[in-house]
């Protein structure tokens, strides 16, 4: 098949090695060149396309399956596109994997790899560097330097215990008009809905030019989320509404494929569902690949909305009680969904005549019927109030540590901590160096945080910023 090159340290544990042509070459063995140098010349030269290679430790093919791969360049979560591994174990007992790299900035960069498995990531793999040649993108124009530096965001952002840290490593996105719907998926890139009626991608730090996906006129994007096995499914799907010619609006959801940035292959699941006009129907994806829809009441009066429960094809699952979609009753005004994949735990805000503004948190058992999310006892009103009435959540788990979950409510950021039977357990607002309106966040692997700030003359872009170890 070819010369293999072996770039990178000796006899790394899960070590990188770069292949000129579609090999994944072996751990162990001698090294050969420098992979420490800074002289791009000296080292291996890569295109967009060209495959990564490495050998992945797993006991068995079912657990080796049930990975996803993260791909970082120079320290940022990039996409790792069409991840294959072999079916056997090679001499060294690893299994034999490798994937596409995208497209990146010309010139010298390192490239570290982590595996997760339902949600918890691993540590990295030592670094290899690689000189990036060329790279054909549809991408916009990056912001400029000066622009980066002059983002709302000043320097780290921290609890006041200094606990948590995030910093500030790019402004992404910016002159965008209303974005919602922050979606980080495995493979480092971030989808977001515009104005409602459009999907946009961000790869690598920059906007693409060409939504992923374009609403039909009268339709309204209310809700997305990209699937747990993404990086091999690359399944999406969106819930959007409509009206009748009776002006009735009803929700459908579809499940779309995503290839090279735009969404196809649609294959609506779920379509007919009364809604409310002015609602979001926020979506979020299990360990198990089932769909969970947070749907508002119609009436904004009725005292709950209800939180669906389906499979990929949008059909009740076996162990729902009573074969019902609906798991549980919450928010008759949902504005989030978050599940932690560790332990199952469903997380959903929102507000409504019963239940206030808030936060709450309920567990699925297949023996039990439907019941109202129960609220963390340790909080009290911390997680209710008028703040909180267009919360958004994020939820992030890694590796030897506890979940956490990420809240923006009133223009703030807060960092909580998830205790054991998934009570939160504390709550801390993080402290921004400038006042700054964030109106949404969410939390990708590896540590990352999107931010959609708003400036005082309106317009809204987006930032990255980088847990701190």
């Amino acid at each position: 098949m070819g010369r293999k090159d072996h770039i990178g340290p000796r006899r790394l544990p899960c070590g990188l090695v770069f292949a000129v042509l579609m090999v994944a070459a072996s751990c162990g063995g001698d090294n050969n060149s420098n992979s420490d140098s800074n002289n791009s010349n000296d080292l291996p030269q890569v295109r967009a396309g060209t495959r990564l290679g490495w050998t992945q430790s797993a006991s068995s093919l079912q657990q080796l399956s049930s990975m996803t791969f993260q791909l970082y360049v120079s320290g940022t979560a990039a996409a790792l596109g069409g991840t294959k591994c072999s079916d056997t174990p090679g001499a060294s007992g690893g299994y034999d994997c490798s994937g596409t790299l995208p497209s990146m900035s010309p010139g010298v960069h390192d490239l570290e790899l982590t595996t997760l498995v339902q949600g918890v990531e691993s540590a990295r793999s030592p670094s290899l560097r690689v000189n990036f040649v060329s790279s054909s993108t549809t991408a916009a124009t990056p912001p400029s330097g000066d622009a980066l530096n002059a983002s709302a965001v000043d320097g780290p952002a921290c609890t006041p215990s200094r606990r948590v840290c995030f910093a500030p490593t790019g402004l992404v996105a910016r002159d965008l008009v209303d974005p919602t719907s922050l979606t980080p998926a495995p493979d480092g890139r971030l989808f977001f809905v515009e104005s409602g009626t459009k999907i946009r991608v961000v790869a690598n730090q920059v906007l693409l030019h060409e939504p992923a996906l374009t609403a039909p006129p009268s339709t309204r994007i209310v809700g997305m989320a990209v699937d747990g096995d993404f990086n091999e499914s690359h399944i999406v799907y969106v819930a959007s509404t409509d009206q009748t010619r009776t002006k009735t609006v009803t929700l459908s959801i579809t499940r779309y494929r995503e290839v090279a940035n735009t969404l196809g292959e649609a294959a609506t699941i779920v379509t007919g569902l009364p809604f409310a006009p002015d609602a979001l129907a926020p979506l979020a994806v299990d360990a198990s690949g089932l769909l969970y829809v947070a749907m508002p009441s119609v009436n904004a009066d009725d005292e709950s909305g209800t939180v669906l429960r389906l499979t990929r094809d949008g059909q009740v699952p076996r162990d729902n009680a009573k074969a019902s979609p609906i798991v549980a009753f919450g928010y008759n005004r949902p504005t989030a969904l978050a599940i932690d994949s560790a332990d199952g735990q469903i997380w959903v805000s929102g507000h409504s005549a019963r239940w206030t503004h808030g936060i709450s948190t309920f567990s699925v058992k297949s023996d039990q019927g439907a019941a109202w999310p129960r609220m963390p006892h340790t909080l009290g009103t911390w997680v209710q109030g008028e703040r909180f009435q267009a919360a958004t959540i994020g939820l992030t788990r890694r590796q030897g540590e506890t979940a956490r979950l990420l809240v923006t409510a009133g223009r703030q950021l807060y960092d909580g901590s998830i205790g054991e039977g998934g009570r939160l357990t504390s709550l801390s607002e993080v402290v921004f160096k400038r006042d700054l309106a964030i109106e949404a966040s969410a939390s990708a692997p590896g540590g990352l945080l999107y931010l959609i700030v708003r400036d005082a003359g309106g317009t809204a872009s987006i930032v990255q910023m980088q847990l701190q170890q």
